[in-house]
């Protein structure tokens, strides 16, 4: 049996017949349903108190007599008694910390509400995990970093954070070591809608981030870190876990955000129907064992714009950026790339394959090392070539691209310049326009070499 102050409620649901039903709610979730006659049960004792039981019929009916209070009680007090506040918009504040009343962040997710604003203090959190079925929330950090480490465990089943509501935004947060028995424990599982992760930072998991097949609206990914997730899926003989999962539902944006080192599996894998992936830094690094830098397995309408996209010698696929490798006629697709800088340090392979019948917009990119262009349907203009995969600092050094772009317009599908451009590590800055003509790749040249 749970604690006592783990027991929500206990209704006896008294029919005056021989048999009736006891229901036991727990806050995890779990209802217990206990069948006893009316005769059979003497008392009930939980952690050694006993609890008294009420007949509902003689409770209604008791009530029913008795005179009205209406409009002399006070109002219902708030679920948390102490330690919250409002915010200017009137919003409730519910604040996490050792110090605190609610202590761990599942302490604040058994209580909130929807619209509420969950600030968590500074610290590590080792083993807590839980689910977030509330819609409208806001849940950051405060005061210093976050981290919560889950210790091998997960909620559900699923992953460290199970994000069930709609309209949440979660923002500075640190989430490590997530793990259940399949192997695909998710730092967040996005199960509800219309998520934001901003300033995140989620590694060393089974799966980054996860998210399901229904999820709807957009999932936004700004200006985190995603890293160092996966599992050694040869050895287990299962599918290879991502640093990204977008399922089917909804629409993928990530921006400003470095996506590196897979253990195995992809740095991105989307089967939505609109990815767009904006400025980032994509990587396998020195170390990593990834597949397919970007696998957009199921076409879509699909945007790739001033990403700097490296292959790391150590690559367990040929190609860099795979469109269609599952579904190759799916509706309202489209395929632009523009504006990027991407890095083959394989020595062989493919940067582009594309498996559909789509004709791809390869736009102003800088492809650098060895291997093909591209497979299968594109249409090409301002595009710079070479065998040598540089170093970022080399390439602005170089001047490499510089003033070899095409103006928008030029080319279907290319309307605009990008205004932003990545800085190192995980943010934006505006991108300047200099020279000439538009600089192909990811970064306008601004080196002593460049102008």
């Amino acid at each position: 049996m749970r604690s006592i102050s783990q027991v929500l409620l206990f209704t006896m649901l008294a029919g005056g017949t021989a048999m009736a039903d006891m229901r036991i709610e727990l806050t995890d979730g779990r209802i217990l349903t206990v069948p006893y006659g009316a005769d059979e049960i003497r008392r009930i004792v939980v952690d050694g108190r006993t609890v008294r039981l009420i007949d509902a019929a003689a409770a209604v009916a008791a009530s029913e007599a008795a005179p009205s209070l209406q409009g002399q009680l006070p109002p219902r007090p708030a679920p948390l008694a102490v330690g919250n506040s409002l915010d200017e918009a009137g919003r409730r504040i519910l604040r996490v910390g050792p110090e605190r009343e609610l202590r761990l962040p599942s302490d604040a997710s058994a209580i909130a509400v929807d619209g509420d604003i969950i600030e968590i203090d500074a610290g590590r959190y080792v083993g807590d995990v839980t689910g977030w079925k509330q819609n409208d929330l806001v849940i950051r950090a405060v005061g210093g970093p976050v981290h919560i480490d889950a210790a091998g465990r997960g909620h559900a089943g699923k992953g460290l954070w199970v994000i069930s509501g709609h309209n949440v935004t979660i923002e500075g947060i640190e989430m490590s070591n997530c793990a259940v028995d399949d192997n695909n424990c998710a730092a967040i599982r996005a199960e509800g809608g219309d998520l934001t992760l901003r300033n995140m930072h989620l590694h060393h998991n089974q799966m980054g981030l996860l998210s399901a097949m229904d999820f709807e609206g957009r999932l936004l990914i700004d200006r985190s870190e995603i890293n160092d997730n996966g599992v050694d899926y040869e050895a287990l003989g299962i599918q290879p876990g991502h640093n990204i999962y977008m399922g089917a539902g909804g629409s993928l944006v990530v921006q400003g955000s470095w996506i590196h080192n897979p253990v195995s599996g992809h740095n991105i894998k989307s089967r939505s129907a609109e990815t767009l992936i904006l400025y980032n830094r994509i990587e396998d690094g020195d170390g990593g064992h990834g597949s397919y830098q970007i696998d957009i397995s199921d076409g879509g309408r699909t945007v790739v714009q001033g990403n700097l996209i490296r292959q790391g010698p150590l690559a367990e696929n040929y190609s860099i950026i795979a469109y269609g490798s599952e579904t190759r006629s799916r509706a309202n697709s489209s395929l632009e790339l523009i504006h990027n800088t991407v890095v083959n340090e394989l020595g062989n392979g493919i940067f582009l394959r594309n498996d559909t019948p789509v004709v791809a917009s390869l736009v102003n990119n800088a492809f650098l090392g060895e291997g093909e262009l591209a497979v299968g349907a594109t249409r090409e203009a301002g595009n710079v070539r070479t065998g040598e995969p540089m170093e970022p600092a080399d390439i602005q050094r170089r001047g490499f691209g510089m003033d070899k772009g095409v103006q928008p317009g030029s080319v279907e599908d290319f309307t605009e310049l990008p205004a932003w451009e990545y800085a190192h590590p995980v943010r934006l800055e505006k991108r300047p326009l200099l020279g000439a003509a538009p600089d192909a790749g990811a970064f306008e040249m601004t080196g002593p070499a460049s102008r």
